[in-house]
This record gives C-alpha cells, sequence and structure tokens, in this order.
C-alpha cells in the first residue's frame, strides 16, 4: 500500500470516528497530504472501482447518471428534426419512396432499421430497385431541404 492512501485511510477513520465531515480539506488537514494529493488518490481510488450510473449520489435521490451533463441533442432538438423530416417525407407523397427511406433510416412505426435486402422482401421489390428509389428519395428531400433552408 502506498504511504498516500493509507494517510487517507487513517484520516478517514479518524473523521468518522469523531463525527466529522468528509471532505477534502479536512482529509487533507488530517492526512498530512495536500489537498491535491488527496483529489489524486480519490481519483485512483475511484479509477480502480468503477461505479454503476444508476449509483445514487446526494440527498435528493439523483443517480450518477442524471447528474452528468447531456451532450447529445436535447428533447426538443430531437422534435424539431422529426418535424422537418416528417415535412420532407410528406414532399414524397405515399409512394413506395417515403416506404423505402421509412424502413431504411428507422422512421416508421416500429423504429427499426432495415437492410437494403430487408426491405425489398418486405415490399416484392428487387433489391437494386430498392437502391434505386433510396437514391430518388433522397435527392427529392435534399432538394426539398435545401428550398427549406432558403427561404
Amino acid at each position: 500500500m502506498n504511504k498516500a492512501f493509507s494517510a487517507c485511510t487513517a484520516a478517514i477513520a479518524y473523521l468518522a470516528a469523531n463525527n466529522l465531515p468528509l471532505t477534502v480539506e479536512l482529509l487533507a488537514q488530517h492526512s498530512g497530504l495536500s489537498v491535491k494529493e488527496v483529489v489524486d488518490e480519490q481519483l485512483k481510488i475511484i479509477n480502480r472501482y468503477p461505479t454503476s450510473l444508476d449509483e445514487p449520489v446526494g440527498t435528493y435521490n439523483e443517480t450518477l447518471g442524471t447528474t452528468i451533463e447531456q451532450r447529445g441533442p436535447s428533447q426538443f432538438d430531437e422534435l424539431i428534426d422529426r418535424l422537418f423530416i416528417d415535412e420532407l417525407l410528406a414532399g414524397l407523397g405515399d409512394n413506395v419512396l417515403r416506404q423505402v427511406v421509412e424502413l431504411k433510416f428507422g422512421l416508421g412505426p416500429d423504429r427499426r432499421e432495415y437492410s437494403q435486402t430487408e426491405i425489398a422482401q418486405q415490399l416484392s421489390i428487387s433489391q437494386a430497385q430498392v437502391s434505386r428509389f433510396l437514391a430518388k428519395a433522397l435527392g427529392i428531400m435534399g432538394e426539398h431541404a435545401a428550398e427549406s433552408e432558403a427561404a
């Protein structure tokens, strides 16, 4: 065991025995280490023992996962994107072009992304037709998107 770990362990025991709060500052004070050394030692311990994102933290029934900042798009952004995609799909009409796009990109009711072979089987057309329909549909949608952005 290293010296810093032993010092931190002893300081934790002292703080607990004296009903003192477990803070970095008090750990540093009672272990003879600097605050930076205590934090470094805590990080070593944390990295040694992975924690679940479902681990309760704090006093407000939060979990570690709920305290981490969301880095992906917000629900509002996802809604705006979905509305825009729905508008582009509407430009294709209710035909095989729309069906191919919905199945390929998981935009249908089951949200599953299908391969071109699976789409061909489902729509009773060839895989080559699926590829052509997909290219045509994406071209039309791209034109509509460019027109929307220009407006």
